[in-house]
């Protein structure tokens, strides 16, 4: 039989403290570890205490169970001063964390200390600075389904962002992969438990995809006349109708805000508010920015390589910023290029403007001394902020007049980014002063024992610091005194929080011992005494203190309460220093590494002259890596009718297939329907890009992705020049694996994602294709990788690059002018081929694939007979194309030479 749980107890069976213990832990239910103030350490119990021994590697004791006599409950506690980092440790584990406090003071308290859980940590909710991540929003999303359709909201408590949306079913996996949040609220029907008297989450309404950490949460919590009441209240606007139409939406807001309610600031006598540090929801939709599905975010290596470190990824190589603030907002472009091309030029005139200026260095340097003033704000604003935080606040604002004199000397024309920053807002000046007269220059984390305020701030304050000054001269004095009055040289007059003051005398001298000490603690080494006089000084003292400690607290809460009035005014300061941040590291990348600035327009050209991949450029020695061209013009193909009929056909099964009279050297091209002739340019919109592995068609491809990101972020590119037509999706479809998980093979996933290619595409899209059909039979293979080919050119014909081993799939450019072949060069020189990652026009008739093993280190032996089927087979197939053709069933494989 399991023993009984936390939950199951009866807490009236145990000791007062304990009932406490019990009856906060209750009321938290299942999946929340509570961490209970004791003193100088906060403890855990029962299996949370296993828990806790578990996963931080620390030591569980127990203590005895008055209500199964001769057990034990098991105990385990981390020290007051360390509990962030443990709380850090047990998140990042996938646990929510309950703080209960003492709620006065043990020394003046009779009888129990009152405790209550004021604060619950869960990966979403955290604003902590100690405990976040300092170059990524910790972002907690809500989503509520209906039907086909998902209303999304999230939010970062530690900035203040708030977002609300409405997406398509389909674009769900996307969106996610980009907002990558901490936590996922999915709404749940409750579930009543028989055997206990709470309920439980059981079961979600909604499925998401694996990986997300997911809260449950109860289904009337996405109540939508509740949310809306609440949203209107909060931010104080007449009617949801100011932030977003999405009814949806607003019930993911909704539940956001009651998440809030319930994880923040519980505590019955807390005034802090957990939405003070909102000031709007920012209503979005998906088509004012570029589309990256997470397959395409994953291949491109945005902000994690493949592996999923930092290092290698784009942002990894083209990051130059100086602060938290910066890192947080390149990311946030990089994940979300820009449609608009008035803000895309807007940034690119900046970074031009920034590359001309003398005081770039100077801007970097001075930026680089600024805290992240963003969550700075944020905690201002709820009226969290410690004494350590608020003189990084005014050491911060002491930067920005600094700032705002470099750039008056640089930005010489009015620009959207820059301009704002050349005035220095009037809170920043009365900020700086308010902090600077009242908190001293390195004050404690904490902010109830004193220590903050400086002396000459307020009059009855110094009174009891010089008192409590003066008492070390006292003790001092006393300590002297009572050592020529007994005769003991080693007395000494000491202190700790259990003892209070106390005489110590060693074991040696007791006989020396005056009437007049009274006996406080026995040790194995000597005694501790008191005296009345020691005795009244320690009242004295020990009051003093405490009014100090609550006076000192009082002023700080009132001044941090009077700067909370320009929390907002310094968050929109913060977010312009972001922007110049990351708008100082493109150019700083800029000049670097000799990248230009691109022309972006609403055309639909694709033109790179000698572009290089932003990553591994900076991986090999300067100037050894290899620029290659592209020109993409993405144009209809086909009048409409035509279309409609290439379509039709395309669906009907039964619908004659009159592709043979376009198809050259015997490759059937179906689809083209009899007897209507192309509308078609000579303009090539798809690159059909063949070469053996290794050859470096994976990185031309990427590369020129990356360029169109880095285009439509606003940064500068790796080329000598670019012209780039707004591009409104990027899809990848790059290597495979299996998904064990849902039991797809490698070609399933392959053939997958590429229906969600070509399902999603439109004219002003660019798509990367590497190896369809490789996955299944080389007939089959052509097969479908000459279908989709067809079908991009004849419907959306979007730029597209295309990469094969099916040199067959090259006859496709003579009857499609929209298709181009380009190849790999390869040098071949007795025997030895040389990678030369140089792109040409025309098709390669090589794969090399024998001597790519070659360089691998396959065994001779393995090489040599490969090279031997290579050649029957290959002498057998006088007609290699026609297979295509011929149904693969037709084919006797058996009368091959391999077989014989």
């Amino acid at each position: 039989m399991s023993s009984p749980t936390v939950l199951s107890l009866n807490p009236n069976n145990y000791t007062p403290v304990m009932q406490q213990y019990l009856q906060a832990r209750q009321s938290l239910g299942a999946g929340t570890v509570l961490f209970f103030r004791m003193g100088d350490f906060y403890e855990a119990f029962f299996e949370d205490a296993e828990l806790i021994a578990r996963e931080l590697e620390i030591t569980l004791t127990g203590r005895p169970d008055q209500v199964h006599p001769g057990g034990r409950i098991p105990m385990a506690g981390v020290p007051a001063k360390a509990v962030a980092s443990y709380t850090a440790r047990l998140l990042a584990a996938g646990h929510k964390v309950a703080i209960a406090e003492q709620m006065a003071d043990p020394k003046t308290c009779k009888g129990l200390v009152p405790r209550e859980v004021t604060k619950i940590y869960t990966p979403g909710t955290i604003d902590e600075l100690d405990l976040l991540n300092s170059y990524q929003n910790n972002f907690i999303l809500a989503l509520y389904p209906d039907d086909d359709r998902y209303g999304l909201a999230f939010t970062d408590i530690s900035t203040g962002e708030f977002y609300i949306t409405e997406i398509d079913a389909r674009q769900l996996d996307a969106e996610l992969a980009r907002i990558s949040p901490a936590e996922l609220l999915v709404p749940s029907r409750r579930i009543k438990q028989s055997q206990t008297d709470y309920e439980a989450s059981d079961q979600p309404v909604v499925t998401v995809p694996a990986g997300y950490y997911t809260s449950n949460y109860d289904l009337r919590n996405f109540d939508y006349e509740q949310a809306r009441s609440s949203i209107e209240k909060i931010f104080k606007v007449n009617s949801v109708a100011a932030f977003t139409e999405s009814k949806l939406g607003i019930r993911a807001a909704g539940a956001i805000i009651n998440y809030l309610a319930e994880t923040q600031s519980t505590a019955s006598d807390s005034a802090a508010n957990p939405y003070r540090n909102f000031d709007i929801i920012r209503s979005y939709q998906l088509s004012e920015y570029m589309m990256l599905d997470a397959s395409s975010r994953k291949s491109l290596e945005l902000s994690r390589s493949i592996s999923a470190s930092y290092q290698g990824s784009l942002m990894s190589a083209i990051d130059r910023t100086s602060s938290n603030l910066g890192k947080r907002r390149l990311k946030a472009w990089l994940e979300q290029p820009l449609m608009n091309l008035t803000e895309i030029t807007q940034r690119q005139n900046a970074v031009f403007i920034l590359l001309s200026s003398n005081q770039r260095q100077q801007l970097a340097e001075l930026i680089a001394r600024i805290y992240d003033l963003e969550r700075l704000s944020s905690r201002l604003a709820r009226e969290t902020m410690n004494g350590r935080e608020m003189v990084a606040l005014k050491s911060s604002l002491e930067i920005v007049p600094q700032l705002a004199l470099a750039l008056q000397a640089t930005v010489t024309e009015d620009n959207a980014y820059l301009s704002p920053l050349l005035e220095v807002p009037d809170f920043v000046f009365s900020t700086i002063t308010e902090i600077d007269t009242a908190i001293v220059d390195e004050p404690p984390i904490l902010i109830t024992e004193g220590g903050l305020v400086k002396h000459g701030y307020n009059q009855e304050l110094d009174e009891y610091i010089d008192l409590v000054r003066d008492s070390e001269t006292w003790l001092s004095n006393f300590e002297l005194s009572e050592r020529e009055r007994t005769g003991i040289k080693n007395l000494k007059v000491s202190f700790n929080k259990i003892h209070g003051y106390f005489i110590e005398v060693s074991k040696g001298n007791l006989g020396l011992v005056p009437n007049d000490y009274m006996a406080k603690q026995t040790m194995v080494n000597g005694s501790r005494f008191i005296t009345p006089e020691l005795k009244e000084f320690e009242d004295k003292i020990t009051n003093a203190e405490t009014r100090r400690n609550a006076l000192e607290h009082g002023l700080f809460v009132s001044l941090r309460s009077r700067l909370a009035v320009h929390a907002l005014e310094l968050k929109e300061l913060s977010q312009r220093i972001a922007a110049l941040d990351v708008l100082l590291s493109f150019a700083q990348l800029a000049l670097e590494q000799s990248y230009v600035r691109p022309v972006v327009n609403n055309s639909t050209v694709l033109n790179i002259e000698a572009g290089r991949h932003p990553v591994v450029e900076q991986k090999l020695a300067q100037g050894k890596f290899v620029a290659n061209d592209l020109s993409l013009r993405g144009v209809r193909q086909y009048d409409e009718v035509t279309r409609s009929v290439i379509l039709s056909e395309a669906k009907d099964p039964h619908a004659a297939t009159h592709g043979d009279r376009h198809a050259p050297s015997g490759l059937a091209m179906t689809g083209m329907p009899s007897g209507l002739a192309m509308t078609a340019r000579d303009d090539e919109s798809i690159m059909l890009l063949t070469g053996p592995n290794m050859a470096g068609k994976s990185t031309y491809m990427r590369q020129a992705a990356l360029i169109i990101i880095l285009a439509q972020i606003g940064s500068y590119v790796p080329a000598t020049s670019a012209e780039i037509g707004i591009v409104d999706r990027v899809f990848t479809r790059i290597g495979a694996s299996d998904d064990l998980a849902s039991g797809q093979s490698t070609f399933m996933v392959e053939m997958l994602e590429t229906a969600q290619i070509l399902n999603a595409m439109s004219e002003r899209s660019f798509i990367i294709l590497d190896e369809i059909g490789r996955g299944t039979s080389t007939y089959d293979g052509v097969a479908i990788a000459s279908a989709v080919l067809e079908y991009i050119a004849t419907t959306t014909s979007a730029r597209t690059i295309f990469a094969t081993h099916y040199h067959e799939l090259s006859e496709l450019a003579h009857s499609y002018p929209n298709i181009g072949n380009h190849q790999m060069l390869v040098s071949e020189r007795r025997g030895e081929i040389e990678f030369l990652h140089q792109v040409a026009t025309g098709s390669a008739d090589k794969s090399y694939g024998i001597e790519v093993a070659r360089l691998a280190g396959l065994p001779s032996f393995v090489l040599n007979r490969a090279r031997s089927v290579y050649q029957q087979l290959h002498g057998s197939r006088a007609k290699k194309i026609n297979a295509v053709k011929k149904p693969e069933a037709e084919q006797d494989i058996s009368k091959l030479p391999l077989f014989q």
